[in-house]
């Protein structure tokens, strides 16, 4: 069996006969013909569950008489074949663990990748493999260090009740070394947004992806990769939060010169990893060309993670997006869920909700509706609102979303999200949702901001959408009212500038609605809202996020004249003075001038040039000096799954489950 699976000739006849009589017989063969007939069955796919299970029981007590390279090849071909034996690897796991010194680079390869195939740990053994191959990296072949990220990036990810779970699946076969039958894909441990699971030690394989990155960037082993490898390194090293400048950017230079190379697989693999560790700067320009001429190929799940790629690297690329538009909407049945849920917070992300788009997801996702699981349905109804897109195929009385809600488990920022949403239900039905501390000149009734726009479901009824239960929008409104707050220096130098102007200035206005207003002052009679938008408000050419646009309007609906201070503007306006006082003068005028647009007035405040101020303020910058910068965000959005802060505990929005690779296909121990 051993020479026609070499040759690749399926004998299934021949491999049948020999399994029912090798099964009783096992105990006749030496350890290199227990390995090599393991071997053959996996790699000619004729694998024999029962012949598998008589392995599982033999194999154990011979493990120390074993050679290296025959316990790296058991545990292959189990992996390979798809049956876990927990106690079975475990017993391989604790033999390797002393031998690992002697083991060539491929034998430590495949090992790990076998663990991680069959989902399960051991992390004695697999945290020793780890420090041997940081030793060698420098002898490990391409496709090992690929194969070697791959499976400590999938082993970091298990979950604490992975091998439980085995464990009590093997027990239907019972006894020592029962099986069990793994089905489907190659496990993915990692949490549904491609990072590891809760609890993933992230920094467990530090060693080994520090010395990788140093490998790729001082001797160039990127380039000796195979467009493969290259997706699964970039996947691994951003799967396990190791955003290694020195990394990607050895990694971007090599992927950039053979995109021709990469499936479409690979391409999204990698735009979801340049994505998620932050580094979408380095190849996303060209990478678009070559996404946008290869899009009408792709399948709905690369269509999702590429929408979701881009999107998360703040990436407004029209062209691009209008492809994957035109292409999702010929493959909306094909989505999962997930990719739904993905495709609709990536175009709301980038201020992309077109209704011809939004109007059949919509209706797509209302025929799934009870398949949707929490993050699903708080994205999608987070993507909607920021849109305006009104489908009431998916949330009007008929649809069931209400009642689909009030089974799910959430957390806070999905109630944040879930929040969001009744506040534009409650906009969409009509209802005046103005300030009543607003003195009348600031005052705006909301339906005549209703009246303004254009009803995006096309002259549907919309006024009959279901609320929340009183208990869940409750649950919502206090988790969106807990979030924190934190001012930034550029808002403090904006609020000093106002304050030039003689203005009293409220910070951070918490109004009834939950939202926080950065800035409130009183310009020629009206309430007006400075809002201190930061980078992370604006996406591509100085665009603001979906998150930051949805903001503006649910404010301007419940009453506030808003005005926007971008960092941008903010910074020119500010440059160039070495006097602070004229520069003072300059900051005044600008918001003077804003105020007054804002507010369709002209106020003495401004005149012909020049702007009369009290610059005693100039005395209080000082004391900020411990804020954050200029240019740094003090607050996020609680609803924004994009922009949060870094360590706010708010995880981004979840790419498909398909975007991660499946281990090689090509990596057989040589016997």
């Amino acid at each position: 069996v051993w020479a026609m699976a070499t040759a690749g000739h399926p004998a299934p006849a021949l491999f049948a006969g020999v399994a029912r009589e090798a099964r009783g017989r096992l105990a006749e063969f030496q350890t290199q013909g227990l390995a090599n007939m393991a071997w053959a069955f996996a790699k000619s796919g004729c694998a024999d569950e029962a012949l598998f299970m008589s392995f599982a029981r033999e194999v154990p007590p011979r493990l120390e008489a074993m050679s290296t390279q025959e316990l790296a090849n058991f545990a292959w071909a189990f992996a390979t074949a798809g049956y876990a034996a927990p106690e079975l690897f475990a017993a391989i796991g604790d033999a390797a663990v002393s031998r690992l010194p002697e083991m060539k680079e491929q034998e430590l390869a495949n090992l790990a990748w076998a663990f991680a195939t069959a989902g399960l740990d051991h992390p004695t053994a697999i945290d020793a493999i780890a420090d041997e191959a940081e030793a060698r990296v420098q002898r490990l072949a391409p496709q090992g260090l690929a194969n070697l990220a791959w499976a400590f990036a999938i082993v970091a990810g298990l979950s604490a009740n992975s091998v439980k779970d085995a464990e009590r699946a093997a027990s239907v076969f019972g006894g020592t070394g029962a099986l069990f039958v793994m089905t489907g894909d190659v496990p993915t441990p990692t949490g549904a947004a491609g990072m590891p699971a809760a609890g993933a030690p992230r920094r467990r394989f530090h060693g080994y992806f520090h010395a990788l990155a140093r490998d790729m960037h001082e001797h160039g082993r990127a380039r000796d990769m195979s467009a493969q490898g290259l997706a699964i390194v970039s996947w691994a090293f951003a799967t396990l939060g190791h955003a290694s400048p020195s990394a990607f950017a050895a990694l971007g230079e090599v992927i950039l010169a053979r995109l021709d190379d990469l499936s479409a697989l690979g391409m999204t693999n990698i735009a979801w990893a340049f994505a998620t560790a932050g580094h979408g700067d380095l190849i996303f320009d060209q990478m678009s060309v070559a996404l946008q001429a290869r899009l009408s190929s792709f399948k709905a799940k690369d269509i999702a993670v590429t929408a979701w790629s881009f999107a998360t690297a703040g990436r407004v690329d029209p062209p691009l997006f209008d492809i994957v538009a035109e292409r999702a909407l010929g493959v909306l049945p094909e989505f999962s869920t997930q990719g739904l849920a993905n495709l609709a917070w990536a175009f709301a992300s980038v201020a992309r909700g077109e209704p011809e788009l939004f109007m059949p997801l919509g209706a797509e996702v209302a025929k799934r509706l009870s398949t949707l699981n929490s993050q699903e349905l708080a994205n999608t109804a987070w993507a909607f609102t920021v849109s305006d897109v009104r489908c009431n195929a998916l949330f009007g009385s008929g649809s069931g979303f209400v009642q689909v809600c009030e089974g799910h488990v959430w957390n806070d920022k999905q109630l944040c999200q879930l929040h969001q949403w009744s506040l534009w239900r409650d906009e969409v039905a009509g209802q005046h949702l103005v300030h009543p501390g607003l003195p009348p000149r600031g005052a705006r009734a909301l339906t005549g901001a209703l009246a303004a726009r254009a009803d995006a479901s096309a002259g549907e009824v919309v006024w009959d959408w279901p609320q929340l239960s009183p208990a869940l929008r409750e649950r919502a409104e206090r988790a969106f009212l807990s979030a924190g707050l934190c001012p930034s220096r550029m808002q403090k130098s904006v609020q000093h500038a106002l304050e030039s102007l003689g203005l009293r200035v409220a910070e951070e206005v918490r109004i009834p609605q939950g939202y926080s207003i950065d800035l409130a002052v009183e310009w020629g009679g009206v309430l007006v809202g400075v809002e201190v938008d930061g980078p992370s408000h604006f996406i591509g050419n100085a665009k603001p996020t979906g998150s930051t646009v949805l903001k503006r309007r649910q404010l301007s609906a419940f009453g506030w004249q808003v005005v926007s201070v971008p960092y941008f503007d903010w910074e020119r306006v500010r440059t160039g003075f070495d006097d602070r006082f004229e520069q003072r003068q300059a900051e005044c005028a600008y918001l003077a001038a804003l105020l007054d647009e804002a507010t369709g007035l002209r106020t003495h405040a401004s005149g012909d040039g020049w702007v009369a101020i009290d610059c005693r303020s100039l005395l209080d910058e000082d004391r900020g000096a411990d804020l954050p910068s200029y240019v740094d965000d003090g607050e996020a959005d609680p609803a924004d799954p994009c922009h949060a802060p870094p360590d706010a505990g708010v995880s981004h929005a979840e790419p498909p489950a398909g975007a991660t690779h499946a281990p090689p296909p090509d990596v057989h121990p040589a016997l």
